[in-house]
């Protein structure tokens, strides 16, 4: 993953239908939503790959 303190916005998809800054990457059967704060990442849910990402996010 990305170490805090790397350049912000390598790792991951933006995922602006989700929310302000939203990103995603897919690791072994899930995904991982998280945003950049700074120089660290906060992670804001680790769903399984099947699971309804936008009913999850109350879109």
């Amino acid at each position: 993953m990305h170490e805090a303190g790397g350049p912000a916005g390598l790792l991951g998809t933006p995922r602006p239908e989700l929310g302000d800054e939203i990103r995603s990457t897919p690791h072994q059967g899930y995904v991982i939503f998280f945003r950049y704060v700074g120089d660290r990442i906060e992670i804001i849910a680790i769903l399984h790959g099947r699971h309804d990402v936008e009913r999850h996010f109350g879109h």
